[in-house]
């Protein structure tokens, strides 16, 4: 059995229904279905990163969000997109999908400036306190 390894959905999921969170985490004995709301904010985030990352124009049914992605891709800095990163239990960087890693996270988009970094995460689903 692989160890152990958490992220802010499996946490999310535990806390919405611990049941569903071990068919999915721990049995694997189910998928699960992307909604809507998940389709959708993969499209906005794989539009987003082309955009910021890549200058290519947003589609049209998504050009209600080029003033904000204008901002991000106008930023001065080193810009990375969906960048994965993942730490071990001693809080060491490592690969994602090490045999001893111990959270992962996929971070949408970053903007390094020199010793500081801009940090963003795009949200299109529902609203959630």
């Amino acid at each position: 059995m692989q160890p152990f390894a958490w992220s802010y959905s499996a946490l999310t999921t535990y806390e919405l229904c611990p049941k569903k969170y071990f068919h999915l985490y721990v049995a694997k004995d189910v998928r699960d279905a992307d909604s809507s709301f998940s389709a959708d904010g993969k499209i906005v985030h794989d539009a987003m990163k082309a955009r910021v990352i890549d200058g290519k124009p947003l589609p049209l049914n998504l050009r209600h969000y080029e003033k904000i992605a204008a901002k991000f891709a106008a930023a001065p800095g080193e810009k990375h997109g969906e960048m994965k990163l993942a730490i071990n239990r001693k809080f060491e960087p490592c690969d994602y999908f090490a045999s001893d890693v111990w959270v992962r996270v996929i971070i949408d988009l970053t903007i390094v400036q020199d010793d500081s970094a801009i940090v963003a995460d795009w949200k299109t689903g529902k609203v959630k306190d």
